[in-house]
């Protein structure tokens, strides 16, 4: 997918790289940029300035905790299911 229409009318356009990931997604006069090692996304980059830090496990999209000026969240995992539970910071507030 290269674009998409928001309901407020809003276009998002994606750009990728030579190995077909998300290299940046731009709505409105915003875009960030995605940095990768590997297969995983370690770096949301802001035009604005702001970042978001990714520390990943094992698999791919098996994100451990996020970073960011808002604060960090931590990704509570249930690997009986298979999938991510919920983000919480250190309190364990969700």
């Amino acid at each position: 997918m290269t674009s998409a229409g928001l309901h407020d009318g809003q276009a998002v356009i994606y750009g990728y790289d030579a190995l077909g990931r998300r290299a940046s997604r731009t709505a409105g006069d915003a875009t960030t940029s995605f940095l990768y090692d590997g297969a995983d996304v370690v770096l949301d980059r802001t035009s604005g300035g702001s970042n978001v830090d990714y520390l990943n496990g094992f698999g791919v999209d098996d994100k451990l905790r996020q970073t960011s000026a808002a604060g960090t969240h931590y990704y509570l995992q249930d690997r009986g299911a298979g999938g991510r539970c919920r983000a919480g910071d250190r309190a364990a507030a969700v």
